[in-house]
């Protein structure tokens, strides 16, 4: 496999504070790049934003995954890197991703700070399905930790005008562990430079990371390191996994919260989009819900209140059903 066009060596990029966002609230700055895209004003009043051409919302996945920063986080074993692969491969080569939802074509760059050169080889012909690998589809190990891989990922961007997508493979891997500013700052920290550089470079950057073991009542709260991170990104997505059935939550500063059904296809390690879910048995929890807060006569429950009194053997159903029904 090729390896990306970046610098090998130390970064000599200025490391001062270039936006104005990262020195009023203390994130990390972003240093200045080379061909930044698109070059939006740092302070702006009401009347000059009526006059901006700002680029109206477009979507990575139609309906989907939106363009931007987004967080998609699973249990281990659930599929995401496989998912995060074909969806690297489609873009790539301009084709359907997931077998049904079209992509625009664009230089790819996947961060493998997790799994082996290997994985990568014995993946790749099944997704490829017989055609060449993409030469536009680079992968990069070794990356480091913090600025170091955000200023990595920056100057591949600078040098490859076509950029479509990011894959960060995993968060973990890369992110800065030394932070010493309480869970929230330091996850929200973790997370704000990919948001800012996918504005930057006006590009879609893919962060893999997992679920919390822990139960939660929002099912979004879940992600591991806390919701700073998730707050930080433009969208956030968790994905469940039942056999070959993977139930994916989508939602984002331009999507409301979304539900999409996809397949496995084991001989082409293929995530198959299947389309929203039929909700037969969600409509009957939702009834059952809907039950159980009337006789309660509570202003309002958790999840897990609702679920107790269910019985207990329906949380997953009931926390992943509530959001929905606040949102509707």
């Amino acid at each position: 496999m090729s390896d990306s066009p970046v610098s090998q060596g130390a970064s000599n990029i200025d490391s001062n504070v270039t936006s104005e966002l990262a020195e009023r609230f203390g994130m990390p700055a972003l240093s200045p790049r080379a061909k930044s895209r698109p070059n939006l004003p740092t302070s702006f009043t009401a009347a000059d934003l009526e006059h901006m051409n700002i680029p109206s919302p477009t979507f990575l996945m139609p309906g989907v995954i939106p363009q931007g920063c987004t967080v998609l986080a699973g249990k281990p074993k659930s599929g995401k890197t496989l998912f995060a692969l074909g969806l690297a491969v489609a873009v790539a080569r301009g084709e359907q991703a997931c077998g049904a939802l079209s992509v625009k074509k664009g230089a790819v760059l996947y961060v493998a700070a997790e799994g082996s050169v290997s994985d990568f080889k014995n993946r790749l012909p099944k997704i490829l399905n017989g055609k060449p690998g993409p030469h536009n589809l680079h992968f990069k190990r070794d990356v480091g930790i913090g600025s170091d891989v955000v200023d990595m990922v920056a100057e591949w961007l600078s040098v490859n005008s076509d950029a479509g997508l990011v894959v960060i493979d995993t968060l973990v891997k890369v992110s800065d562990t030394k932070h010493h500013k309480g869970a929230y700052r330091s996850s929200y920290e973790d997370v704000y430079p990919w948001t800012a550089l996918a504005e930057e470079y006006n590009v879609s950057i893919l962060i893999i990371t997992h679920l919390r073991k822990a139960p939660t009542d929002n099912l979004m709260d879940g992600i591991s390191g806390g919701i700073g991170g998730p707050a930080a990104a433009d969208t956030q997505i968790v994905v469940l996994r039942n056999g070959d059935k993977l139930q994916m939550y989508s939602e984002g500063r331009n999507l409301g919260l979304t539900e999409s059904v996809f397949r496995f296809d084991k001989e082409s390690l293929t995530w198959i989009f299947e389309g929203a879910p039929v909700h037969e048995e969600s409509t009957d929890i939702r009834r059952q819900i809907v039950r159980v807060m009337r006789e309660s006569k509570k202003e309002s429950m958790t999840p897990k209140e609702v679920s107790d009194l269910m019985g207990g053997d329906k949380y997953d159903s009931i926390r992943q059903a509530m959001p929905k029904m606040d949102a509707d």
